[in-house]
């Protein structure tokens, strides 16, 4: 009769100690991989900030060097195409950080779409500088600014919902984790029928 209490007890500690490791692991996880996607937010943000900076500087340089008209002038005017060159390169590497960190593939529809936009501003931007299109300075940094809010907020919600496979694999875990905890209320309710036969 003893043995049979005891062995009770082994099975209850042994689920526990499961029951406890595993939330332990997908918690672990899921703390990872959101941290690792904050990281990843974050850096996006920077580059596209960098992006938009460097290029409201390049326009800021070609409207000035478009003002620099006589030959007494050509030294300022080789100044400010290094520093154009400078601005313009730094661009680049923005926009090719972005590219590299927005899923063109992208599950979700909304935010392939909206990945799929704002790779497309950016080169219209770089387009605009090389074409010299003054104009269309601050209507093309307001969409890849609003575009790349939905995108950071798309990402943030996904952060907080966590992945789809993990919300799977807790809701599957966490079922059979109930279905043993059944099993151990009937094992334990049978124990006292089985102890007096």
């Amino acid at each position: 009769m003893s043995s049979i209490y005891a062995a009770s007890a082994a099975l209850i500690a042994a689920w526990l100690t499961a029951a406890f490791a595993f939330f332990t692991l997908l918690s672990s996880k899921h703390s990872k991989v959101s941290e690792f996607r904050q990281d990843w937010i974050n850096k996006l943000r920077d580059e596209i900030s960098g992006f938009v900076r460097d290029f409201n500087r390049c326009q800021l340089i070609q409207k000035k060097r478009d003002r620099l008209r006589n030959q007494e002038e050509e030294k300022a005017r080789n100044k400010l195409d290094e520093q154009f060159y400078d601005y313009y390169s730094s661009l680049l590497r923005h926009k090719a950080q972005i590219r590299l960190r927005v899923n063109l593939k992208d599950s979700d529809k909304k935010l392939k779409d909206e990945n799929t936009k704002l790779i497309a501003y950016l080169s219209v931007a770089e387009d605009a500088l090389n074409e010299h299109q003054v104009k269309i300075s601050q209507d093309i940094t307001d969409k890849i600014v609003c575009t790349s809010s939905e995108i950071l907020k798309l990402e943030w919600e996904r952060v907080k919902k966590g992945e789809r496979g993990f919300r799977i694999l807790l809701v599957t875990c966490s079922m059979i984790l109930l279905i043993g905890l059944f099993g151990i209320a009937f094992v334990l309710k049978a124990l006292p029928s089985v102890a007096v036969a």
